[in-house]
């Protein structure tokens, strides 16, 4: 006798009792059956089955897509489906579950055999491999690894861990981003990383880290996604390596170069959007935030940034001369944010004052960095989104 564990759901008795005769056959005694889709959703989240055998049609209005799209959040069980429709409609919305294959009713027991073993010895075998590479993560003392699922899930962190926080790996098991409170040691909270990585793509992050032993260090963050996830965003591995001391463009040590940044823009979500560059723009820091000209005018300190980031709409002409009147000594650079049919202002700043550079607002976070990096070398920078448009 097997000791794998499956469920079948199944609305209709007669192919539910034939599944379970046939599952009995080829060895598999430990077997539930489920009606309906609410029974199957309480069978998933209440055991730990190796396999979930679902019919796709249920008989009522939620489907078994439906269920395993509810459940496989929580409980990440393998499932093949059952159905006895294979239109292409039919498997092109159940494969967008990610399923571990079709089983056309009605079905051969030969194949439904062939078909589980299949799933379950892959299964067992990524489960040797996944806690091999757990093992790996868990021993790294040259740096820190973490892997995290996509509601902020500590899975695993490196033994590396205890030299910035003090507190050993087995502190951080079972916890979350929020509850392993980790924001007295990093710049920014590694939840800004994971919303970023979700939902912008994004792979590359920088940080500063204050470790108990090093004190404050550099950090380069690259992410790839969990070979072994069962799902797109299931999990992700971070790795953690120290930059502190490596050279960059022109030979500026990271150390020593902090770009100063203030920024003059009244859209909020450009501001949204540009507060999150310190995590791709390696220290970077938004040192002042204006939203109304006046304030600008008023406030504004050329002495505390090294560079302007300026919205066109947000600095009309008649406004430029006050503006500008006020950097004639210890001038930061100037860049610009612009869209095409701000040229003719934007040729005339070119024009009448210094600027540095322009990007357009829909500029990529590599653009940006580009163009903070260039202009702080001394150089112009022009996004070439921008340039036929002024020429």
């Amino acid at each position: 006798m097997k000791q794998d564990k499956i469920l079948v759901v199944e609305d209709e008795m007669v192919i539910s009792m034939a599944l379970n005769e046939s599952l009995y056959e080829l060895g598999y005694h430990k077997v539930d059956i489920a009606l309906n889709a609410e029974e199957a959703q309480k069978c998933i989240l209440k055991n730990n089955y190796d396999i979930v055998l679902m019919d796709i049609n249920l008989g009522g209005e939620v489907h078994g897509i439906d269920v395993m799209n509810s459940v496989k959040q929580p409980v990440n069980v393998p499932f093949l489906y059952l159905t006895g429709n294979s239109d292409s409609i039919t498997v092109d919305k159940a494969k967008q579950s990610n399923p571990n294959g079709f089983i056309i009713k009605p079905f051969d027991e030969t194949e439904l055999g062939i078909n589980i073993e299949c799933v379950l010895h892959k299964e067992k075998t990524n489960a040797s491999k996944k806690l091999t590479a757990k093992s790996e993560i868990n021993s790294d003392s040259q740096r820190l690894i973490m892997r995290i699922g996509r509601e902020g899930q500590l899975y695993d962190i490196s033994s590396y861990v205890e030299k910035i926080t003090g507190k050993p790996p087995e502190y951080y098991y079972g916890k979350t981003l929020k509850s392993a409170d980790f924001e007295s040691f990093f710049s920014f909270t590694l939840s800004t990383i994971l919303f970023e990585i979700i939902y912008n793509n994004k792979q590359v992050f920088y940080c500063n880290v204050n470790s108990v032993y090093f004190g404050q260090r550099r950090m380069e963050i690259a992410v790839i996604p969990d070979s072994f996830s069962s799902n797109k965003f299931g999990s992700f591995l971070l790795f953690f390596n120290d930059i502190t001391d490596k050279q960059i463009t022109n030979g500026y040590n990271m150390k020593s170069i902090d770009f100063k940044i203030a920024l003059a823009c009244n859209n909020s979500s450009i501001i949204s959007g540009f507060r999150s560059i310190p995590v791709f723009v390696e220290n970077t820091e938004i040192v002042a935030e204006f939203r109304d000209i006046t304030s600008l005018i008023s406030l504004f300190d050329p002495n505390k940034c090294n560079i302007m980031v300026l919205d066109i709409d947000f600095l009309r002409l008649k406004d430029t001369l006050a503006f500008f009147s006020k950097m004639q000594e210890n001038k930061p650079k100037i860049l610009i944010m612009a869209k095409k049919s701000d040229v003719s202002h934007l040729k005339l700043l070119q024009e009448l004052y210094e600027v540095n550079g322009y990007f357009s607002k829909t500029a990529s976070d590599t653009t940006i960095r580009n163009a903070i990096i260039t202009v702080f070398e001394g150089k112009e920078f022009y996004d070439d989104a921008l340039i036929k448009a002024t020429s």
